[in-house]
């Protein structure tokens, strides 16, 4: 497990997750992981999820992020089935996390600074099993409607959370809940995993542009893995 940024993060597999030649992007000609990307694949089943280094993200504090992904579910899950987490095992403070509210309803539901509640829920069939679904949450600034979901570029839910997210957690996961990262699972290929320390979407539009090519690094980029190598790279250049 390969960390290709100055910053040098160590990533973690729990079980058996593997970077296959599957991503969201069509290829208009043969096959380049700079224009088709890759993907990471997690079974759903206990421990299998991919764990990040929880101080990459120890200077979002109170400020503006935007957390940004590919998922394309198989219906596989645990309890409480999470897909991006940050947080402290049985802790419900400093948490940015969201996952699974309902698989039945096909919900997603999450949280910012405190996890005892959700922040937000989106509606019922928010997502679809067996196809790539494009996930952004974004905080930007302190005013009323400063934070916001969207869901294959439409937008579920606004709201407002000016809380600070702190440092010092213990679990940054993909394919996890940051409360139990063994059992809290979530199935299914993750693509292009961006996390910056700046608003890349502005929450007051109703509709974002689905990207249609591998995320890029920028200048705000904290963690950046594409899933485009038989390793893991973080892609940042920090």
């Amino acid at each position: 497990i390969v960390d290709n940024s100055s910053s040098a993060n160590t990533f973690t597999f729990q079980n058996d997750p593997k970077v296959l030649p599957f991503s969201p992007f069509a290829p208009s000609r043969s096959y380049s992981k700079d224009v088709v990307g890759g993907s990471v694949y997690m079974s759903g089943s206990a421990g299998n999820s991919l764990a990040y280094p929880p101080e990459a993200l120890s200077s979002l504090r109170s400020g503006d992020f935007t957390v940004e992904f590919f998922w394309y579910p198989i219906n596989s899950y645990g309890s409480f089935p999470g897909l991006f987490s940050l947080g402290s095992s049985s802790s419900y403070s400093n948490v940015l996390s969201f996952g699974i509210s309902s698989t039945s309803d096909k919900r997603i539901n999450g949280a910012i600074d405190s996890g005892s509640s959700a922040d937000w829920t989106t509606p019922i069939g928010s997502y679809k099993e067996f196809t790539w679904n494009h996930l952004v949450l974004v905080r930007s600034g302190s005013a009323s409607n400063n934070c916001a979901f969207y869901i294959n570029g439409t937008r579920t839910n606004v709201f407002t959370d000016t809380g600070d997210i702190g440092d010092g957690q213990t679990s940054l996961t993909l394919g996890a809940q940051w409360w139990d990262v063994t059992n809290r699972t979530a199935g299914g290929y993750y693509s292009n995993l961006r996390v910056t320390n700046n608003a890349v979407y502005n929450p007051s539009n109703t509709t974002i542009t689905v990207p249609t090519a591998p995320l890029s690094n920028t200048n705000n980029t904290l963690i950046l893995s594409k899933f485009d190598s038989c390793l893991i790279f973080d892609k940042v250049s920090m």
